[in-house]
């Protein structure tokens, strides 16, 4: 196993222990659905990022901060923002946490509480479970050495990493980024899934 992938699965093994230190998955049950969505889930984490979607019948303020009070008193839990989006075409109630593991890395986790008829309902979801059916060494490889190689100098978003390797063949940073000046849709929705 390569070194980048030997980083990624250790990286990964540190977000679940995170998880666990949070109690993301109990407490967040106590409200809605918790769903693990993004990188961790599939073994593609190259930054210290968690991704959660929280379903529910209707997000309420109330139940969203009684859960991240609980969250923050947790030694190492540094900054929480917060933002109301319940009105907006993508309805939902956003928190960030920062935390400081115990090794001193500051982990970035993003939580998202929406209603159970979102619009996007299922979209990360389905996914992560299309991307763990499909992925190889080879092609977390792949995808690691163009996240590792454009972090900072282009902004994409994962999906379009992995649409690119998985879909079109990309297999390094430059042709990369030749393939995201013609392919790159945006901070839309991106329904794609291999």
């Amino acid at each position: 196993m390569s070194e980048r992938l030997q980083k990624a699965y250790e990286l990964q093994r540190k977000a679940y222990a995170v998880i666990e230190r949070l109690g993301l998955n109990t407490i967040w049950a106590e409200v809605g659905n918790p769903v693990l969505v993004g990188s961790v889930r599939f073994g593609l984490i190259s930054k210290p990022n968690i991704d959660y979607e929280i379903y529910t019948p209707v997000p309420k303020i109330a139940d969203g901060f009684s859960v991240i009070r609980r969250i923050a008193e947790t030694p190492g839990v540094t900054h929480i923002d917060y933002a109301n989006f319940l009105q907006s075409p993508d309805p939902g109630l956003y928190w960030r946490i920062d935390y400081v593991d115990d090794a001193g890395l500051t982990w970035d986790i993003d939580n998202w509480l929406v209603p159970d008829d979102h619009p996007h309902a299922g979209v990360a979801d389905n996914l992560a479970d299309a991307m763990a059916r499909v992925l190889t060494d080879e092609t977390r490889e792949k995808i690691l050495k163009i996240k590792e190689a454009i972090y900072g100098t282009l902004t994409t978003r994962g999906i379009e990493i992995y649409k690119a390797v998985l879909r079109d063949r990309i297999d390094s940073p430059d042709a990369f980024r030749e393939w995201h000046t013609r392919n790159a849709t945006g901070r839309d929705i991106d329904r794609w899934h291999p």
